[in-house]
């Protein structure tokens, strides 16, 4: 069941360079019934400063999706550099047998995105990063596929 929870009952994030709320457990942010949503781990909406860098974090056993609504992201990690995303794409990050990972907001103007993190049904063989445009504006007021596991849904970004 879909829950319309007020910004002031979720998690938050809120040290140099970040803010962050968490729709589910993560980080610090622990609550009772909100621990994910079937292949859904986490749900958050970040704030990123102006040249801030989060810290490196293992990531294993979860694809990170990040829609970027406003400026700009980058990948810094076992992944190398000159992952960049802007605002209007759609970033995967999978990490197949286990990455090193942190976002990074190279520009002068706070980036702002969404990241979703799902639960991979088996990893990959590699470690990969994906790009995309997000959908359109003719599709706005629609549901748009932004990734999947099936071929058969084209255009969307493969897992």
């Amino acid at each position: 069941m879909i829950e319309a929870r007020p910004p002031a009952t979720l998690g938050a994030t809120r040290r140099d360079g970040i803010e962050a709320l968490h729709h589910f457990c993560f980080a610090g942010y622990h609550a009772p019934g909100h621990e994910g949503w079937g292949g859904l781990a986490a749900l958050n909406q970040v704030t990123l400063a102006p040249r801030a860098t989060l810290r490196p974090e293992p990531i294993d056993g979860v694809e990170l999706l990040a829609i970027v609504r406003r400026g700009v992201i980058a990948h810094a990690g076992s992944l190398g550099g000159n992952c960049r995303t802007v605002a209007g794409e759609v970033q995967l990050i999978s990490p197949g047998p286990g990455i090193t990972h942190a976002d990074v907001n190279p520009a002068t103007r706070p980036a702002e995105y969404v990241e979703l993190r799902l639960r991979a049904a088996a990893p990959a063989e590699f470690a990969e990063r994906k790009a995309v445009a997000f959908p359109t504006r003719s599709c706005l007021g629609q549901l748009s596929m932004l990734a999947s596991g099936h071929a058969a849904d084209r255009p969307a970004m493969m897992m």
